[in-house]
């Protein structure tokens, strides 16, 4: 299938988004051959040496220190895109920290060239730890081979000795034929802020990994007092004692996920985090918690399905609706779509 305008881009991300959604799908059109696949999806913290054909060795940590930016480099390879299967664009989601933000991303000159239709997430993002990317040629065009597909800047937030990890997740690489490739493995990486790469226990509380519920800040007591396994050393103080199993931003009275600033825009209770029953549409005045369009306390395909009558809107509509703008950005695309991704499946109960 040709892609030839900026719907039709948005349409083929956010049908990859929502076939994960219903059963972890990769393809959107006819399966790829299982051997046709990508062999590796890097983020690499030494751009150096990288283009949009080749890459360099891939370095998985840089440190720097409060206030210093960081470069970084999504590349595929050492094999990359077979040539049996040239790819046209991607998908992706950066996921990191509030020690990081991001300051600039870039994918026009790179892999897939210039002519790319496609979504990012504000600048500075929205402070929910994610940074969704997406981006299709607006024609036939396709590539094989290694090499860089975007360039992502990060800047240092945090006065304190951490580590914050860098993954990827909903990744689709995809071929003229809107089939997203399988890919073999997906890489992660590291930004040690004034502190040497590779240590071991970041906040210095003889805690390391999986068994630090808050890795980033001092607790040695794992106090956690609601038991929703985010340490109350990360957590909001007003969300100590709520259980909420997603990260909550800095300005997020209810502990919902959505900072109070973007529900006011999009016309959601910014006091009230859940729905107050289960049964759906039972409730007058707003909604409470921004993905759950029928107010039954979870989120599932049928609060996906509210976009498909205003999927690639504008302000100011209609279709356009300010209900539907999770990143109120003044669009209904990919973006929005995106941000039921970390929360899919799960409940919200007051």
């Amino acid at each position: 299938m040709r892609v030839p305008t900026a719907a039709a881009a948005a349409l083929i991300v956010a049908s990859a988004l929502c076939a994960g959604f219903l059963g972890g799908a990769r393809h959107l059109g006819s399966p790829a051959l299982a051997t046709d696949s990508i062999d590796n999806v890097a983020i690499d913290m030494n751009p150096a040496g990288n283009t949009n054909s080749s890459i360099g060795p891939i370095d998985t940590c840089v440190s720097i220190s409060t206030g210093a930016s960081a470069g970084l480099d999504i590349v595929l390879g050492p094999a990359g895109i077979p040539a049996s299967s040239p790819a046209n664009g991607f998908y992706l989601t950066l996921n990191s920290s509030p020690q990081v933000e991001v300051t600039y991303a870039h994918a026009l000159s790179y892999k897939f060239g210039q002519g790319l239709i496609g979504f990012d997430d504000p600048i500075p993002p929205d402070g929910d730890g994610q940074f969704d990317y997406a981006y299709v040629r607006s024609d036939s065009t396709a590539f094989t081979g290694p090499g860089t597909i975007a360039r992502i800047n990060l800047h240092s937030t945090s006065s304190t000795h951490s580590v914050t990890n860098l993954t990827l997740t909903s990744v689709a690489i995809f071929d003229p034929s809107s089939n997203s490739l399988p890919i073999q493995n997906i890489g992660s990486a590291q930004i040690a802020i004034n502190a040497a790469c590779g240590t071991p226990d970041p906040d210095g509380d003889t805690l390391v990994g999986s068994s630090d519920n808050c890795p980033f800040v001092a607790n040695h007591n794992q106090a956690d007092t609601d038991g929703d396994g985010y340490g109350d050393a990360c957590e909001q103080p007003q969300c100590v004692t709520v259980v909420s199993h997603w990260m909550v931003p800095p300005g997020d009275s209810d502990c919902d996920g959505f900072t109070d600033a973007l529900e006011s825009f999009a016309g959601t209770g910014s006091t009230v985090m859940c729905a107050a029953t289960s049964a759906a549409d039972d409730e007058s005045g707003p909604d409470a918690w921004p993905v759950d369009f029928n107010d039954d306390q979870g989120v599932n395909v049928l609060d996906v399905s509210q976009y498909s009558s205003r999927f690639n809107s504008s302000e100011p509509g209609p279709p356009y609706d300010a209900r539907h703008d999770l990143n109120a950005d003044g669009h209904i695309n990919v973006l929005d779509v995106s941000k039921f991704s970390s929360v899919m499946s799960k409940s919200c109960t007051p």
